[in-house]
């Protein structure tokens, strides 16, 4: 019995993992993203000379 219960925790730990990897691949794509969007308008901005 103790044997079944240790692998449902490890089942749930797991699939924990799982999920945490994926939200921290997302929000790494996010926050890369944002900041060559940010980069690239701040530029144009910077370039543009109209403030």
């Amino acid at each position: 019995m103790s044997t079944i219960q240790s692998n449902d925790m490890f089942i749930i730990s797991f699939q924990e993992t799982i999920w945490l990897f994926l939200c921290k691949i997302v929000l790494e794509f996010i926050c890369d993203n944002f900041a060559r969007i940010f980069s690239l308008v701040w530029g144009r901005i910077r370039t543009n000379h109209n403030f």
